[in-house]
């Protein structure tokens, strides 16, 4: 039954991508819908609500995801923030379940030392594009680059493969926030979800199967 929802969320994924090709808003919201609720429910078939914290701080990240996909359909501004705020806290879960799976305080700040530089390049490329916003995309960078730190120090505990699968997923989930940021305020196009939806659902399907797995 497991691999049943995450064949869900890719499908309804590439239903999303056929609506945002043709302009189709209620078929892309349905979708997208479908797509993200798909995780959560791959997260709890693989066993994340008996994983202990790890597992209830994944739960709390993919659902705080959920609500941030459905507040970005919008393309208000309002709206933007709060997907903004969503997702944010999604990347907080998310590293506080990484602690709770052990993780090096050592390597993660070594780790922090690349990722602050990469995070202040990424932040000289939007930030002549954020108008009024610049606030929000500088806390929602570091977050980011601190949640992926966690995730190398989370690897350095326990180099296996599995392990090493929830590092590639943190990197997949920081990819696919630039082309959100791109699309956003950079270039729009349908470049960026070609390339930034396929990274987004992998990554929560991975990081969904992966911390409850190790958390149980």
């Amino acid at each position: 039954m497991t691999p049943f929802f995450a064949g869900v969320c890719l499908l309804a994924m590439c239903v999303v991508l056929f609506a945002e090709a043709r302009v189709l808003q209620g078929l892309r919201a349905a979708a997208k819908t479908i797509a993200s609720a798909s995780f959560v429910l791959f997260a709890w078939r693989c066993g994340a609500l008996d994983a202990g914290p790890a597992g209830a701080w994944l739960v709390a990240g993919l659902l705080f995801a959920v609500a941030g996909d459905l507040f970005l359909l919008s393309s208000n501004k309002r709206w933007f923030l709060a997907g903004i705020g969503a997702f944010l806290l999604t990347h907080v879960c998310y590293g506080v379940a990484f602690c709770f799976l052990g993780l090096s305080w050592s390597v993660t700040a070594v780790a922090l030392v690349p990722l602050g530089l990469l995070a202040w390049g990424i932040w000289r490329w939007l930030g002549p594009h954020v108008g009024n916003l610049s606030v929000p995309v500088r806390i929602y960078i570091v977050v980011i680059s601190c949640m992926v730190a966690f995730s190398v120090g989370c690897v350095a505990v326990d180099p296996s493969p599995a392990r090493a699968g929830l590092f590639g997923c943190a990197v997949l989930f920081f990819a696919s926030d630039i082309m959100v940021a791109r699309q956003r305020f950079v270039s729009a196009g349908f470049l960026n979800k070609l390339i930034g939806l396929p990274l987004y659902y992998v990554s929560q399907l991975g990081l969904a199967g992966w911390i409850a797995s190790a958390g149980g």
